[in-house]
């Protein structure tokens, strides 16, 4: 009984221990490799810009406008979209292009009428930030 006693009390300083770093309580828990000071962080913002008018068999251009502090992100790590049509399982992604001053573009033409599913995703500055619209392609 008291071998199992031991190792219980073992496993709680263990665990007790474990939970709080000597650094974090000396910074104030601001983690300072993650840049956050008094508790906010800059963040990425990505503007997903999809066209109001899409038709099948015509080339339409989405767009993934990247900025932070309000400054374009001209050199993001990844950007791709990612799409469907509403019911399909199937996914496609396609690598954007940049286009310049932190936009970056997907031109594409469907092939068929129906509802979709669009997704931005970006990697930048340390990030990832994934906007989502829906968008219909008309006849």
């Amino acid at each position: 009984m008291w071998k199992r006693v031991g190792v219980v009390m073992i496993l709680v300083a263990s665990l007790l221990t474990g939970c709080g770093s000597k650094d974090a309580q000396q910074d104030g828990g601001n983690h300072g490799e993650h840049n956050m000071q008094e508790g906010t962080v800059e963040l990425i913002n990505v503007e997903l810009k999809v066209p109001t008018d899409i038709r099948v068999q015509e080339e339409a251009t989405f767009e993934a406008v990247v900025t932070l502090k309000d400054q374009p992100v001209k050199e993001a790590e990844k950007v791709e979209f990612e799409y469907w049509m509403e019911g399909d399982e199937t996914h496609q992604k396609e690598e954007a292009v940049t286009g310049g001053d932190g936009v970056y573009v997907l031109k594409h033409t469907f092939d068929k009428p129906g509802k979709y599913t669009i997704i931005s995703h970006v990697s930048a500055e340390g990030m990832h930030s994934m906007p989502k619209k829906e968008f219909e392609v008309k006849e």
